[in-house]
């Protein structure tokens, strides 16, 4: 089997909104929480607004899905949000993995699609 490597600029990591404010003073993860909320909600400074990321999300379950069918293994070494909404969009697009989606470091998971012969 050939191997394959490629780096496409859809398959990079949802970017989260920030801003420079200086108040309130609040520790890194208080942030962190706070502006994946508000990015959810509609809040995108400095960032791809939260529509537009989740749509990313699926077109890139789908060029996965388009790969696995052209070369029958695919292999993703992506990072956190987008992982987890591929994993969602490749369950309705009727694959099989996982029950949870993995959410530690260097944590994985396998996704298999079984098409009718």
């Amino acid at each position: 089997m050939e191997n394959i490597g490629a780096c496409e600029p859809l398959f990079r990591e949802m970017g989260m909104p920030y801003a420079n404010w200086r108040f309130p003073r609040l520790g890194l993860a208080v942030w962190s929480v706070l502006f994946r909320l508000m990015w959810a909600v509609g809040y995108s400074a400095n960032a791809e607004p939260f529509r537009e990321a989740r749509e990313r999300a699926r077109a890139c379950a789908e060029r996965l899905a388009e790969l696995a069918s052209l070369h029958g293994t695919v292999l993703l070494v992506g990072h956190g949000s987008l992982n987890w909404f591929i994993a969602r969009y490749f369950k309705s697009m009727g694959w099989k993995g996982p029950r949870k989606s993995p959410r530690k470091h260097w944590d994985f998971a396998v996704y298999c699609h079984h098409q009718a012969m």
